[in-house]
């Protein structure tokens, strides 16, 4: 019988000198040769997530790789550069290498293909180390959602901040790791989108930068399908929009701040869709905000899908869809920009 080899990888030292065998990796020979090649077959990112607790900031993905001859022509295509190997989530980059597969053509059938992601970062009992803090088996159920999530990356892209004396980073969306852990789970994208942004520091990078991002995405048929879900952001922008006609009247008038009073109206909105607990709240927010927009046609034509909204089963539903108005609704000057 073969004597297991021991391996001497990174990361494969004792881990703890008082439990020396214990800790130490033995594999059987060709096990050993398939942890030798990891190393090259292996994909690596840098997590860059704004959540709070501990997080991920290295995530190691392995593919499963049906095809060797395959995977060598996907890696030799990548035509990548630096900023494709930022993800904001560790979910994000299994999501990232299935796409990439799925779009090359590897995939026989995505739904019996996964990737194993796992993730290190700083736990507070070990400080002066990365540990593994969580592997995931990442999933994805369809074409569609491969689609949606690629368009997600071509909305949110990294951007280098140049700082003169001090060193360069990228800023990394955060939108594409909340779009990648729904897609892996099957769900909407957007679903749980109010509890994402619950965070004020999430929400501040949200609607502060990634606004224009979310504006493409619930425009996109694919991403948002025709449908009650649709309808309702629609009527909500078209209710802000409205809301934002009355208050630059008022401003024309009084001589104030149209920038200062659409600041506070907006906050004094969002606010009140957050505090939402149940279906009563939620009802009674959203009526009394299309109620300040006055007649509107779309809703007038569309209320008995929209009523629907208002169930019992629909209303979290209602909610992330209203914050999610909200948040993709562009603001004077993202419209100026896209109007050049």
């Amino acid at each position: 019988m073969t004597k297991p080899a021991r391996v001497d990888l990174p990361g494969g030292a004792v881990r703890h000198q008082g439990l020396g065998k214990f800790t130490e990796i033995e594999e059987s020979p060709e096990r050993t040769i398939c942890l030798r090649y990891a190393i090259v077959g292996a994909i690596y990112y840098e997590v860059k997530s704004r959540g709070e607790g501990v997080r991920a900031k290295y995530a190691i993905v392995l593919p499963d790789i049906k095809n060797l001859k395959e995977y060598f022509k996907m890696r030799k295509n990548m035509k990548w550069n630096t900023k494709s190997y930022y993800v904001s989530g560790a979910k994000e980059a299994g999501v990232k290498i299935i796409s990439e597969m799925e779009s090359l053509k590897m995939l026989e059938d995505i739904r019996s293909t996964f990737c194993r992601v796992i993730s290190y970062g700083i736990v507070p009992w070990s400080s002066q180390q990365k540990t593994r803090i969580n592997a995931v088996t990442v999933r994805l159920n369809s074409s569609i959602e491969c689609r949606i999530f690629k368009y997600s990356l071509a909305c949110f892209e990294p951007y280098l901040i140049k700082r003169e004396k001090e060193q360069s980073f990228y800023s990394v969306p955060q939108i594409t790791g909340f779009v990648a852990d729904n897609l892996s789970i099957a769900r909407p994208w957007w679903q749980g989108f109010s509890d994402f942004i619950a965070n004020k520091k999430m929400a501040k990078i949200i609607y502060s930068f990634e606004k224009g991002g979310l504006k493409k995405m619930v425009e996109n048929k694919e991403a948002m399908p025709d449908g009650m879900e649709r309808i309702f952001v629609e009527i909500c922008h078209e209710a802000w929009r409205r809301r934002m006609g009355q208050i630059g009247e008022k401003v024309k008038r009084e001589h104030g701040s149209f920038d200062a009073q659409i600041s506070r109206e907006f906050e004094k909105v969002r606010v009140s869709f957050s505090r939402c607990k149940n279906v009563a709240t939620l009802r009674s927010t959203i009526t009394d905000f299309w109620s300040r927009a006055g007649k509107m046609e779309i809703l007038s034509n569309n209320w008995q899908n929209v009523i629907k909204m208002f169930e019992n089963e629909n209303w979290k539903k209602a909610k992330d869809l209203a914050l999610l108005a909200l948040a993709s609704y562009p603001s004077k000057t993202e419209e100026k920009l896209e109007e050049k």
